[in-house]
């Protein structure tokens, strides 16, 4: 289950939200729990089926078979509303996914948008679903962030790059 709560500033504003939403599940027909309650807020809990691989729950898994996941990906989404650092996107971008992660405040350190990632705003889920659809129709877009991504990402961010600047950091 995927579940996410989103806070309004008013009645209308989170029944305008609802409707948004409602139209989307219709038109993707996969419909989320809805509950609005306080006046102003709003939880979607969306439960996703294996539909032909599209989705499975492996609980907890080795680092080989992370590794092997992220290598058999197209894409990886991420859509917090906060992350740190949020290092499954840098795992990801290393092993040639594509990553569209929301704007979630810590991936600023590393990603670009339009360069080595997709980034889309926080609360507009019908803008990572055209993420998607931008990387699997644009094929020159797909091919320049995930050559871009792997290239920065590695060169930046791999266990050496990060190693000599922890070693500065404390030699200092």
């Amino acid at each position: 289950m995927i579940e996410r709560e989103f806070k309004f500033r008013d009645f209308k504003e989170a029944m305008e939200f609802v409707n948004k939403v409602a139209a989307i599940a219709e038109e993707e027909g996969h419909h989320p729990n809805i509950y609005l309650y306080s006046w102003n807020k709003v939880r979607l809990e969306l439960y996703t089926h294996a539909i032909g691989g599209l989705h499975e729950n492996l609980g907890a898994v080795s680092d080989k078979e992370v590794w092997s996941r992220y290598a058999q990906s197209l894409y990886f989404l991420t859509t917090s509303l906060h992350e740190g650092f949020c290092l499954p996107n840098l795992e990801a971008m290393i092993a040639g996914c594509a990553v569209i992660t929301t704007d979630c405040d810590g991936i600023r350190d590393y990603a670009v948008d339009g360069q080595n990632c997709l980034i889309v705003s926080r609360d507009d889920p019908r803008e990572m679903v055209e993420a998607v659809r931008r990387l699997e129709f644009d094929r020159p877009l797909r091919e320049r962030i995930t050559k871009n991504m792997a290239e920065q990402t590695s060169q930046q961010w791999g266990w050496q790059p990060v190693l000599s600047r922890l070693d500065r950091i404390l030699r200092t």
